[in-house]
């Protein structure tokens, strides 16, 4: 039943993207064609110009769009109408969470390659061939100065992008679900919800920081700079791994409330 899930989802989502993607590329090629007969006229560069503003306005769309489906998938799905149905299956909450969560992440990764292949089509050739050598630029510096422990930068960086990922959906729906416990107006609680997370994460944040200001004779500020001064991978090892073990705890959290209402706390009426 879960693999049925995810191929419904999957279609789902295609039904809406794909047009989004077409769109996309069309006017990506529609650019490059317009960059074929460049010129120095006012038409070319009005139509060059124009050609670039609505490529823009299509990469946003899709990143916007991708976000905007896989949080009202998960609001119709489950908390509509069609929640009776969704509820009636053989799958549990957390099976619901996970097929969710894990098809959004997947179709983010699918808009980011379409974008990238159409910012390609976008770019003139030279242009494109001067972006492959200064990013083979990049890693050839930072293999030069960090040797293997680029391979590991590159590692975490994309473990940090999808566990981040995962936790921005799951702390949209948990705004969803917690939302859907007010008796009226669930969206606009739900909405409400999503602020409240922010007013706590910018009290908490500011509260960090004054700890700092605060009891700053407690923190071994010198040992720190030391360490990474003499140690800098270790440093940004360390760094990265923090960001992926902070992602990580909120979506275990977001999760969990997800779960605790979904299996607790549900209401459908």
């Amino acid at each position: 039943m879960v693999k049925k899930l995810f191929k419904h989802e999957f279609v789902a989502y295609l039904r809406t993207l794909l047009p989004v993607y077409i769109i996309m590329m069309a006017i990506a090629g529609f650019g490059r064609l317009i960059m074929i007969f460049e010129t120095d006229t006012v038409a070319y560069n009005l139509a060059s110009g124009s050609s670039v503003v609505l490529f823009v306005v299509a990469v946003m769309t899709a990143l916007i769009m991708t976000m905007f489906v896989g949080v009202i998938r998960f609001y119709k799905n489950l908390f509509t109408g069609e929640g009776y149905l969704s509820f009636t299956l053989p799958v549990t909450p957390k099976q619901h969470l996970w097929v969710k969560s894990t098809t959004a992440v997947a179709c983010t990764l699918i808009t980011l390659v379409v974008i990238l292949v159409s910012c390609c089509v976008m770019v003139k050739g030279p242009l494109f061939i001067e972006l492959i050598k200064a990013s083979m630029y990049v890693l050839k510096n930072c293999w030069e100065v960090c040797g293997a422990h680029t391979i590991l930068y590159v590692i975490e960086l994309i473990v940090l992008f999808l566990v981040a990922l995962y936790s921005t959906y799951m702390q949209y729906y948990s705004c969803i679900t917690i939302g859907q416990l007010a008796r009226k107006n669930r969206v606009v609680a739900a909405i409400g919800v999503y602020f409240g997370y922010y007013v706590i994460s910018q009290i908490i944040s500011t509260v960090f920081i004054m700890s700092l200001a605060i009891y700053e004779h407690l923190i071994p500020y010198y040992e720190i700079a030391e360490f990474i001064n003499y140690h800098p991978n270790a440093a940004i090892h360390l760094f990265l791994l923090s960001l992926i073990l902070i992602c990580a705890l909120l979506g275990l959290l977001f999760f969990a409330i997800n779960r605790y209402i979904m299996t607790k706390k549900l209401n459908l009426e």
